[in-house]
């Protein structure tokens, strides 16, 4: 709606953080994360848990609740909808998982809102993989905090940004706090500055917002968003249809098999380390095409799933993005 409903940050892992830090919590309160988080929306919400357990003098007060995704990786609208009840404050999803690509729904996300607001509490997204793949309407989607980074979005590395609706920024205090933050301030007290310039501590990196400038003009208005996603869903579909013949109990593909679900991203698993490892080698010595190995930072997820399996470090992903071709 406004242009002082953006927030710099230097990243979504900040973005998030500010929120998570600058809400008002009280023992009692609720935060709710899918299974398959980022650690850059999950650990903040540890935090928080860490404090209010600290308050209450209760080391087990449940504060942080998980919902399962589908067996497939998909986002289970039914769960979630099921563990919103009073009480929860705060419903924390990423949009777009950077493990598989799957990407929760226009209105399954309408959905959540919906029903967060319904008892009271808020929407906060990582919007880290969508943003800068697709449109993303927050006032249609009824989010409330949405957090991205412009380095996804070919900018400088460094700078984000935090989407915060007006009457949710006016109640969150600052945590980084000092000059540039206040309006006036004396021995004993301090008034801050209306969003968002009192989450806007200290001199901003200026060429890194005006490189994030050039670069949102170029992926939004020189290319397109919907051209962006409509070439990724094409190279998605081209991995997929080649990889899928191959999976076997030692070989397989994680997430939904439809690639429509799983955006430019494109995830290979195995029991054996090996396999993987020969692939991202033919990847990247002979080929030149950059696939990374791991754990993706969504460490909690795999371990539920995976460790059985000796698979939940054995995974290797393809990310598609305007730059990348059929002929790779």
């Amino acid at each position: 709606r406004s242009v002082n409903e953006m927030v710099w940050t230097r990243n979504t892992t900040e973005a998030i953080n500010l929120v998570a830090r600058g809400l008002r919590f009280e023992p009692g309160d609720r935060i709710l994360v899918s299974e398959r988080e980022h650690n850059s929306n999950l650990v903040p919400w540890l935090e928080v848990q860490r404090r209010l357990r600290a308050r209450a003098g209760d080391p087990r007060l449940e504060v942080v609740g998980t919902f399962d995704l589908a067996p497939d990786g998909a986002f289970d609208l039914a769960r979630a909808l099921a563990a919103i009840r009073p009480g929860v404050k705060v419903v924390a999803l990423g949009h777009a998982s950077n493990l598989d690509g799957t990407t929760i729904p226009d209105a399954d996300l309408r959905a959540v809102a919906d029903a967060v607001h319904r008892v009271g509490g808020v929407l906060v997204v990582d919007g880290a993989q969508s943003v800068p793949h697709r449109r993303v309407d927050v006032r249609a989607l009824g989010i409330d905090f949405l957090a991205f980074s412009l380095h996804k979005m070919c900018g400088p590395s460094g700078v984000g940004a935090l989407y915060g609706r007006a009457d949710h920024l006016e109640r969150v205090a600052p945590f980084v706090v000092g000059g540039d933050t206040v309006r006036d301030s004396w021995h004993d007290r301090v008034v801050y500055k209306a969003p968002p310039g009192r989450f806007e501590a200290g001199l901003q990196d200026y060429a890194g917002i005006l490189g994030a400038a050039a670069a949102v003009e170029y992926v939004t208005r020189r290319v397109g968003l919907d051209v962006i996603a409509a070439h990724e869903r094409a190279l998605n579909a081209r991995l997929t249809e080649r990889l899928l013949p191959l999976e076997n109990e030692r070989f397989w593909l994680l997430g939904p098999r439809d690639p429509v679900l799983r955006g430019g991203i494109v995830t290979m698993t195995s029991p054996v380390g090996a396999v993987l490892n020969a692939i991202e080698r033919l990847g990247d010595v002979e080929h030149n095409l950059m696939l990374r190995k791991g754990m993706f930072c969504v460490n909690a997820y795999l371990h539920r799933r995976f460790d059985a399996t000796g698979t939940a470090k054995n995974n290797l992903r393809a990310s598609m993005y305007l730059y990348s071709t059929e002929e790779e």
